[in-house]
């Protein structure tokens, strides 16, 4: 889901964390220009890094970049072999972790330094597919995204024709190379949009306006053009994304398994703390506000405060757990203390500079109103457990060391979970089962592998692994995300091309929740992850399945009053330039937050989505 207009897309990212491994290889058919990009970066990082660490031995590292090209991703480094077989040594992995992080120096300086926008742009292809984070991979897009709209906003000696050859080479590229630019069209085409505005306007020459109108025309044909692309583009196929369209008669199967599924929502989870400790729920888009309603219900029902009464969750720093957990236990709050706290608590909720989803402030205010009528042994914990930041002392060099440690952010997530309930145990505790609150992959299970067979990264897997036979995982309705997503925006679909909602339409909407095994649902292909080849079905990634409102009835909310009050927008302000962004950058995002504020809204292809989901009922 997207932001339509945010100045800094990156800080109202739906933060779905994508850290997507496609192996290049598969691809490189596609890319015979990207060749030579990739041997330079290569080459330069070698050299950088031999020269920084001369002990360390340069025909290894030369093997190692080899194997990145062929798609090797910095979780399988340990992986590395001799060439006997025998396995690296640590220091030495150590060393080649290293100098995956020079490569990636390496690709950001050819970025924004002084090389061709073909250069650029293949660089970041680059980034995108194969070496960094996404969090770093959004950040290159956007400041290249300001880089470029300043060069054309200046109205430089042809920038008119050197616009167009850039959008003339994206158009070039096929997926999945395609889906690199998804991000920076969408900045290109929002920024374009804002200067077209009646303010902007008045600043700028007739000539340039024109220019600038001429260039969001094309902008935002090639804008849809990608997401066309990604939204039918080639997928596995065993991913599912594929699905045609169907029939009454090809959906039969669905709706008669639903006629006999009367087990709520509520009840279903219940049923599941009774055979498993730990229940992980698979969050929809963060924005999204109905499914707390559901959560709510959950944590809020007698036998969860009897028998679990621990909620962890993704949303949220360690950092701010004992602050976290003192509001939510405070007895003598008024409803202006209420506020006051809650609002403490989110302006430094996360790692990002600012989080501007309602749906979880609304979540802990009423929890806190909830543990009022608890006795103090019974009472709801929340025990957030995202990576740790602190703002008060952060500086850019800070958060870029910070930044560099993302990649373990699904193991620092798991192991704030199993420590947790580990220490609880023997504690002598009465409650140790727990929910878990995961938004996209970080939900899946250990049985998730990238496509060179290792386990996935996900927090999920480390739970699964930490307690064999204790946890379950449960998907609650939403939308599959295809090739084109970025946590700037996404490109999205109906599950299985609508013939899941258009079953559920088809038995009467009714709420409700189902293991996967035993189900035709189960059997599908998993298309909520199709951004490579896999042969996963639902059942094999997920325990069960909650269908909570229909997608129409799904609400997106972004924004939070009284959020920049008390002189908070100065300090969210200087936690963007803390966070990589140039001062000017900054200011705007703080600006058009202001102007925005609250806002409702669903999901933008929702007309779209009733089509796939009717083409099933004819």
């Amino acid at each position: 889901m997207k932001n339509k207009n945010s100045i800094l897309p990156l800080f109202l990212a739906f933060f779905i964390a994508l850290v997507l491994v496609i192996p290049a290889a598969t691809y490189s058919k596609e890319y015979n220009g990207q060749d030579k990009i990739i041997s330079e970066i290569q080459n330069e990082a070698v050299d950088e890094y031999i020269r920084t660490n001369p002990e360390a031995a340069k025909d290894r590292l030369e093997a190692y970049a080899v194997k990145i090209a062929d798609g090797v991703y910095i979780a399988d480094v340990a992986q590395v072999k001799k060439n006997d077989g025998t396995p690296v040594a640590g220091t030495s992995v150590k060393n080649l972790a290293t100098y995956k992080i020079r490569i990636d120096a390496s690709i950001h300086d050819r970025v924004f330094g002084p090389a061709s926008i073909q250069e650029k742009l293949l660089a970041l292809e680059t980034r995108h597919l194969q070496f960094s984070n996404d969090e770093s991979f959004n950040l290159s897009a956007n400041r290249l995204s300001f880089d470029i709209i300043g060069e054309l906003t200046a109205n430089g000696p042809d920038a008119s024709t050197k616009y167009d050859n850039m959008l003339n080479f994206i158009k070039s590229r096929k997926l999945p190379g395609a889906s690199a630019y998804a991000g920076l069209v969408k900045n290109l085409r929002d920024k374009l949009k804002y200067d077209l505005t009646a303010s902007q306007q008045k600043e700028k020459p007739a000539e340039v306006i024109e220019l600038i109108k001429g260039c969001f025309e094309k902008t935002e044909g090639l804008y849809k053009s990608i997401n066309a692309m990604a939204f039918s583009g080639p997928v596995s196929k065993n991913s599912g994304s594929n699905v045609g369209p169907g029939s009454p008669d090809s959906i039969k199967p669905y709706v008669e398994f639903l006629k006999n599924q009367n087990t709520p929502p509520l009840d279903y989870v219940m049923g599941l703390f009774e055979k498993y400790d730990i229940v992980i729920l698979c969050e929809r888009f963060h924005t999204e506000t109905t499914q707390y309603d559901m959560l709510l219900d959950i944590v809020g029902d007698k036998r969860f405060i009897e028998k679990v009464g621990i909620v962890f969750t993704e949303v949220g720093s360690v950092t701010i757990r004992d602050k976290m957990n003192k509001f939510l236990t405070e007895k003598n709050l008024d409803d202006g203390q209420i506020e006051k706290q809650a609002l403490d608590i989110y302006r430094n909720l996360t790692w990002f500079p600012i989080w501007e989803k309602p749906n979880f402030l609304e979540f802990i205010k009423k929890v806190h109103k909830l543990n009022r009528k608890i006795s103090g042994d019974k009472r709801i914990a929340i025990y957030p457990c995202d990576m740790s930041v602190d703002w008060d002392t952060m500086t850019p060099e800070k958060y870029e060391a910070f930044n560099s440690t993302l990649e373990k952010r699904d193991e620092f997530m798991a192991r704030n979970v199993i420590d947790t309930l580990k220490k609880l145990e023997k504690s002598g505790a009465k409650r140790k089962k727990a929910l878990v609150i995961m938004n996209y992959r970080h939900a899946f299970n250990d049985q998730f592998k990238y496509p060179n067979g290792q386990p996935a990264d996900n927090t999920g897997r480390y739970i699964f692994e930490a307690f064999p036979g204790k946890v379950a995982n449960v998907m609650i309705n939403s939308v599959a995300l295809l090739p084109g997503t970025t946590d700037q925006q996404t490109v999205d679909a109906p599950i299985q091309n609508g013939k899941w909602d258009a079953a559920f339409k088809a038995a009467g909407n009714k709420n409700a929740g189902f293991n996967f095994d035993g189900s035709p649902f189960g059997s599908d292909a998993f298309d909520y992850f199709s951004f490579y080849p896999h042969p996963y079905r639902y059942q094999n990634i997920f325990t069960g399945y909650i269908f909570y409102k229909p997608l129409e009835e799904h609400i997106q909310m972004m924004g939070i009053n009284g959020l920049l009050d008390d002189g908070y927008d100065s300090i969210i302000e200087k936690r963007c330039v803390n966070s990589g962004y140039k001062p000017e950058e900054a200011a705007a995002y703080i600006d058009q937050f202001k102007k925005d504020g609250v806002k409702t809204f669903k999901y933008e292809k929702l007309a779209d989505y009733k089509k796939l989901i009717e083409q099933w009922l004819k």
